[in-house]
C-alpha cells in the first residue's frame, strides 16, 4: 500500500506515531524509497528549509496549541511548481499537501517536521545505496 494511502487512514496527524514512520521500513523509509527517482535531495532540502523556518513560530508553545501560521499553506504551491517542472513526483505533493490540511496543533506541526526529517535521512541512506 502507498504511503498516502496509510496516512489518509488516520483521522488526524496526532494519530501518527513516531514508531509508524521513524522505523527503518517505516512510513518515512517506504516514502523515501518511493520518491527516490523522481525527487532531487536538493529540491527535499529546499522544502525542508521552508518548513524549519516555519517551526520557529512553535518553539515557545505548548503541543496543544492551536497552530497560527497560515505562510504554512504556501508550501503547496511550491511544491506542486516543482512537481509541474518535474523535479518532484505527484506523491510528494499528496503527502506534503496531506499533512498541511491536517495540520491543527504545533504537536501536529511537529510531527509533520520529524516526518520529513527522517525522510531526508533515509533518502540519504538510499542515495548511498543507489552506488
Amino acid at each position: 500500500m502507498a504511503v498516502i494511502d496509510e496516512l489518509r487512514r488516520k483521522n488526524n496527524i496526532s494519530e501518527l506515531k513516531a514508531e509508524e514512520y521513524a522505523k527503518e521500513n517505516g512510513l518515512a523509509h517506504q516514502f523515501a524509497i518511493s520518491i527516490k527517482k523522481d525527487l532531487k535531495m536538493a529540491q527535499l532540502r529546499k522544502l525542508f528549509s521552508s518548513i524549519k523556518r516555519l517551526e520557529l513560530s512553535t518553539q515557545a508553545k505548548s503541543r496543544d496549541a492551536k497552530f497560527e501560521n497560515d505562510q504554512i499553506y504556501l508550501l503547496i504551491p511550491e511544491v506542486a511548481y516543482a512537481v509541474g517542472r518535474g523535479v518532484a513526483p505527484r506523491e510528494f505533493y499528496e503527502v506534503v499537501k496531506f499533512f498541511i490540511d491536517k495540520i491543527q496543533t504545533n504537536g501536529d506541526y511537529k510531527t509533520f517536521v520529524s516526518f520529513m526529517e527522517t525522510t531526508i535521512a533515509y533518502s540519504r541512506l538510499e542515495e548511498k545505496n543507489r552506488y
